[in-house]
């Protein structure tokens, strides 16, 4: 039986996922493209990936052709719902699509090479317990690479209205959880002795939108 938590998630997720493509076009263009060439440079052909809160498909499909499998999990069914319309199109036949919980995945540990976790850390209740998963699913010396939006890092005007409203919004209960970090923030979650930090920098200015890549140790 799903908690508050999922329920709460799912819901704000759920009415999101029509307009979500539509809303991220600008990012699509900017940072989502460069997510996946990080993705693409920390993989091989032989490479099992997954991807954890992956909306829509867009950066779990633009890695496919790249690995040798890879599996998207999003809580809510009406994104993954699209993400599948687009794989059927897509004509490519080592990715799938699931409805799932970031915090529990169905699969063993240490069954992936890479773990991807874009644009979600920043919208969790608890982004600890999601770095704890991702690392009981990398294989010791599997790569992990998070994308997060730092609200808390110096913005412009026009960024500064949106993330107000933003706060708002998460103050209504249409976003689930909300945080405003700085990039140091995100570095704090890749503990020490879990994760040995490899390279990172911004894909996006304004916001931030700060990438880490990390080795499971």
């Amino acid at each position: 039986m799903a908690d508050e938590r999922t329920i709460k998630e799912q819901r704000i997720w759920e009415r999101l996922a029509p307009r979500y493509d539509a809303q991220s076009a600008g990012l699509i263009d900017s940072a989502y493209r460069r997510t996946i060439e990080k993705a693409i440079a920390a993989c091989d052909s032989e490479c099992l990936a997954l991807e954890i809160g992956c909306g829509t498909g867009i950066v779990t499909l633009g890695l496919a052709p790249h690995c040798k499998a890879i599996c998207g999990y999003d809580l809510s069914r009406a994104m993954i719902v699209q993400a599948q319309s687009k794989l059927a199109r897509s004509g490519l036949e080592n990715v799938t699509f699931e409805v799932g919980d970031g915090y529990h995945l169905p699969h063993e540990d240490a069954s992936f090479d890479l773990v991807l976790i874009p644009n979600v850390l920043h919208f969790l209740q608890d982004p600890g317990a999601q770095m704890h998963e991702a690392h009981r699913l990398l294989r010791p010396g599997g790569t992990l690479i998070t994308v997060t939006d730092c609200f808390g890092e110096e913005m412009g005007l026009a960024t500064r209205l949106k993330v107000g409203l933003q706060t708002l919004l998460y103050g209504l209960g249409m976003i689930p959880y909300l945080h405003n970090w700085s990039r140091a923030d995100v570095r704090a979650l890749h503990e020490p002795k879990r994760w040995e930090l490899i390279e990172d920098g911004d894909l996006y200015d304004d916001p931030v939108n700060y990438f880490l890549r990390a080795k499971a140790r």
